[in-house]
């Protein structure tokens, strides 16, 4: 079965716990993944005056170092399927442990989930 794109980020998306969440809409599923950018803390931009003299004395040399960003990392992922008209079935991962469980209701699937990534 098809699932509305509109009715279902109506009744699903919009709460806080999914704001990070992307969504990709298939046929008869979504799939809903959380991303975030790893930080390392060590790594700050840096400024420093070159011994080099390009130009003569008219100019002074700096060199810039700027840390590459890093590739972003899958924190959490959601894989929802409408099976029938009032069946959902949804396959879970937070990194840490993954659920698939059966819905009768966009509003009971949205609870679990709330409470599995919470």
């Amino acid at each position: 079965m098809k699932i509305d794109r509109n009715d279902f980020t109506a009744r699903f998306y919009y709460g806080s716990t999914f704001s990070k969440f992307k969504l990709k809409f298939y046929d008869d599923a979504v799939v809903m993944q959380r991303w975030e950018d790893p930080a390392d803390p060590d790594l700050k931009p840096e400024c420093a005056e070159t011994p080099m003299r390009y130009g003569g004395d008219r100019y002074v040399s700096f060199i810039l170092n700027i840390p590459k960003p890093k590739a972003p990392v899958c924190t959490g992922t959601i894989i929802i399927m409408r099976i029938s008209k009032n069946r959902y079935r949804a396959a879970l991962d937070n990194g840490k442990t993954v659920a698939i469980e059966t819905f009768t209701t966009v509003k009971e699937l949205n609870l679990y989930c709330e409470n599995f990534f919470a």
